[in-house]
């Protein structure tokens, strides 16, 4: 007898070919294959062969009987055969990887092609533990090789929503995060895991139909016999093998008897079919613990031949018990969910889809994946923004999810995951924003839903003509209402009016912060507001009123209604009239019992003398933590005697200000006096934790800060977010503050983004700031964006990064970098485990988009990386 060779395919496409005689037994083949393919545990596996009947579910697997050989069985050479599990049980123990893959293997096709057909959430899940299992814990650069020559179907079946895979290779991502730790084998059990709770767990589904030709799905699996709609989504009958008295094939497919007198005749597409249902039920009947078969004593015919076969029950974990049923949805945010990407699918009438909103899915999809509820309804920036149809559609979808979706009432695993508490609808300008008046009416339907709402920010939506339904809906509906916003409103005293019924006569209201930025609001406009400030009917920590048209008197009854509000500490006041010269309201504003902890006072006019005014108030304000000027020519008109006094509030000993947060950007502050008597009162102050100086010229002229600036910063004991961006430093000046701060043990956060680090003569020093890098063990934010660098430059950075224990975040987009330059950073900071995220945008990179992509590569697998932008 010669041997012959026979091709078996493996569930994950692979085959091999293995010699064996026609004379064998399928058993032997079986052993044979496993060897070839390293497996132990052979027993669990079987031979099927691939027949078309041409049914609903495709290809028929007809298993071959294990004591027949394989002439017996026809099997040829030709003959399609496919090495794979026939019973999904979970073993006590997986003590053969190999055996272990190739079940999750198995289980992870039928999820992917839908055989079954789990939710997206589910999927999503699943594919988590898919990437644990095949990457290890993630990496930046694992993130890029998700899709490297297959498609998104390797991971997702197809009926996920249809974004981009950029969304999808984020997504993934982020849940492959959670799976850190698992090794191969432990994340393929976490997969079967979750398979195990699915309504299709294990299921072998068999095409029949009744005696009305009615298609069904028939399921048989280790605890019973199911019947599903064709479409799987529907669970018309189950029958768990307690509630059976037997089964057998008849002339028109299969008889099933269930306890009592019942007994239900479903006639199969094949005698085939007939034939492997029935086998499939008793040989999964055989495999229960013997004291439950005790139990039930259902004759099996045929006993020995049926058992021969199989492997001890004792090896196998107790069936699954109380099966769910399946349903379309697990939670409320996927019913939403399903609804919005139905609408964003549908075509306009210019034939293009609706773009859904980035923040809006991610919300919903971070709901699902995270276990948490939506707690935002977010369609701030969106790009493109939100007009008033896709607003209304959304709404009418909230609606319904919220108020006529019922779940199936078998449905124990449902989830009430829909509890908002903002709404964000704002946009940065009225150019951006599409929501007009028309969608206010909306808008108050959206805040009806939502008992529990926190925030709302409506900005730069129209409310000077409808602004009496937002209050009225206010009032009702928002109880809880803590923040408000209504930034470029067109709200006038009329509107405001009508918004103020949300205060009514209960003491106090809920509402903590009100804005209400570049409007048209006067004295009189904000008169009502004043009132409620005084009668304690509010309970406002921060107003904005910046940008509107009060007047001096409306900046007295503001600062009146503030000493009758304690609670009230945030002003801003920005850009308003009544506080420019020659009006004497700024100082007002910072005097000793103001009450006001935070203020903002930006684009106000303000110079030099009217800031020796305040400087003076200040002196003797121990309530104010936080001081806002930028904007202001503060640098105008200065005397050179009063300059050095200037900043006597920061630096005097016998000053009580405490002044923590200190915002002078863009104040003209030039180099000479007041540089350096800011630096001088930083030097002996004890109390700043934030300084934001851009755009002043500090370093203009001479491309050094002033030296006494430059030697507190590194001194000082608790500052800890330094803003110096476009003064003008060159790359002398820049490496003179490096070496400052290698001395400081507090400073987190360094930006000098817009100065001239790079701009030296070659060949430039860049010790110190190699040296900050590798001393500084409190820096963890550095940004170099625009500053002239250049390969040599980045190389120093790596270099310094290379023994660097503290930076996370280092962003230096704008920057002429190379490609070889860029690859030798990488080399640099290959075994830095603390870098967390990267931004090295340049131009350079943008014109070839191989050698971008293969330097993105190669960056993005170096060292811990989370983020990579290049």
């Amino acid at each position: 007898e010669a041997a012959l060779t026979y091709t078996v395919q493996f569930v994950d496409g692979t085959k091999r070919r293995v010699d064996a005689f026609p004379s064998d037994t399928v058993a032997v083949m079986i052993s044979r294959v496993a060897l070839r393919a390293g497996i132990v545990q052979w027993r669990m596996f079987y031979l099927a062969e691939l027949a078309d009947e041409g049914t609903v579910l495709g290809l028929v697997h007809r298993y071959l009987s294990r004591s027949a050989t394989l002439e017996d069985e026809g099997v040829t050479p030709q003959t399609a055969l496919l090495f794979e599990f026939k019973h999904y049980k979970r073993p006590l123990h997986w003590d053969d990887a190999v055996a272990q893959e190739l079940f999750f293997r198995q289980l992870q096709q039928h999820i992917v092609r839908e055989y079954y057909p789990v939710s997206e959430a589910v999927a999503v899940q699943l594919a988590s533990y898919e990437l644990q299992a095949v990457f290890g814990d993630f990496t930046a650069q694992k993130s890029l090789l998700y899709f490297d020559r297959v498609g998104l179907e390797a991971y997702l079946p197809i009926s996920v929503s249809a974004h981009e895979y950029d969304y999808w290779q984020q997504r993934l991502a982020t849940n492959h995060r959670r799976r850190a730790g698992l090794t191969a084998t432990q994340a393929r059990c976490g997969y079967i895991d979750v398979v195990s709770t699915t309504p299709w767990w294990g299921m072998t589904f068999f095409d029949v139909r009744d005696r009305d030709n009615c298609p069904f799905i028939a399921g048989v699996a280790e605890d019973g016999f199911y019947v599903f709609s064709a479409s799987k989504q529907e669970c018309l009958d189950a029958i768990p093998f307690p509630d059976l008295v037997g089964w057998e094939r008849c002339p028109a497919g299969v008889v099933i008897r269930r306890r009592g007198t019942h007994t239900m005749t479903l006639y199969a597409t094949s005698q085939l079919q007939a034939k492997e249902l029935v086998d499939l039920l008793s040989e999964y009947y055989m495999l229960l613990p013997q004291r439950v078969r005790d139990g039930m004593r259902i004759d099996v015919g045929d006993l020995e031949t049926v058992s021969a076969g199989l492997v001890s029950p004792t090896v196998f974990e107790f069936p699954v018990v109380s099966r769910p049923h399946p349903a379309p949805y697990e939670s409320r945010v996927e019913c939403m969910k399903a609804a919005y990407m139905s609408y964003c699918a549908e075509v306009d009438e210019l034939g293009q889809q609706h773009v859904p909103a980035a923040a809006l899915l991610r919300a919903m999809d971070r709901a699902v994946d995270d276990g948490t509820a939506l707690d935002a309804l977010d369609l701030a920036m969106a790009d493109p923004p939100v007009d008033d149809r896709h607003f209304a559609v959304l709404a009418e979808i909230l609606t319904f999810t919220l108020r006529e979706y019922e779940p199936p009432e078998k449905h124990e695993g449902w989830k009430e995951n829909i509890a908002v508490t903002a709404v964000l609808l704002a946009q940065a300008s009225v150019e951006r924003q599409l929501l007009t008046a028309s969608s206010v009416p909306t808008i108050a339907k959206v805040i009806a839903l939502f008992p529990a709402l926190q925030t709302l920010d409506l900005s730069y939506i129209p409310l000077d003509t409808t602004s009496e339904q937002l209050g009225g809906a206010l009032a009702r509906g928002a109880k809880q209402l803590r923040r408000l916003v209504l930034r470029g409103c067109r709200v006038g005293a009329r509107a405001l009016q009508s918004i103020l019924v949300i205060f009514g006569s209960q003491k106090p209201n809920a509402l903590e912060h009100l804005d209400l930025e570049d409007n048209f609001l006067t004295h009189a406009a904000i008169h009502p507001l004043c009132e409620v400030l005084m009668d304690g009917r509010a309970a406002l920590t921060e107003l904005n009123l910046a940008f509107n048209r009060l007047e001096p008197s409306g900046i007295d009854a503001i600062a009146k209604a503030l000493r009758a509000s304690p609670q009230l500490q945030s002003l801003d006041v920005s850009g308003n009239p009544g506080v420019e010269p020659p009006s004497m309201r700024a100082p007002l504003l910072v005097t000793k019992g103001s009450g006001i902890a935070r203020l903002s006072l930006r684009s106000c006019k303000l110079h030099f003398a009217l800031f020796g005014a305040m400087n003076a108030e200040l002196i003797s304000n121990g309530d104010i933590v936080e001081l806002n000027l930028s904007a202001n020519p503060i640098g105008d008109g200065v005397d050179t005697r009063a300059a050095m006094a200037a900043f006597s509030f920061l630096g005097d000993p016998r000053s009580a200000c405490r002044l923590e947060v200190f915002c002078m950007e863009d104040c003209g502050l030039m180099e000479g006096v007041l540089g350096d008597a800011l630096g001088g009162a930083m030097a002996s102050n004890r109390t700043v934790q934030r300084l934001f100086l851009r755009s002043n010229g500090l370093a203009r002229k001479t491309g050094f800060l002033p030296p006494l600036l430059t030697e507190a910063v590194g001194t000082h004991s608790v500052l800890c977010v330094l803003d110096l961006s476009d003064n003008g430093i060159s790359h002398a000046g820049c490496m003179r503050l490096f070496a400052a701060l290698v001395r400081s043990n507090s400073m987190c956060k360094l930006y000098l983004d817009g100065n001239h680090l790079g701009a030296a003569e070659e060949p430039a020093s860049y010790a110190e700031l190699v040296a900050l890098l590798e001393n500084s063990v409190s820096l963890s934010v550095l940004s170099l964006c625009n500053t002239e660098m250049q390969d040599a430059a980045l190389e120093k950075v790596g270099e310094g990064l290379s023994r660097n224990t503290a930076l996370h975040t280092f962003v230096a987009s704008g920057n002429a970098f190379t490609a070889s330059g860029i690859a030798a950073f990488a080399r640099l900071i290959h075994h830095n485990v603390t870098l967390k995220n990267l931004d090295l945008s340049t131009e350079a990179l943008c014109h070839d988009e191989a050698v971008y992509a293969d330097t993105h590569r190669l960056l993005s697998g170096v060292g811990r990386l989370d983020s990579v932008q290049l």
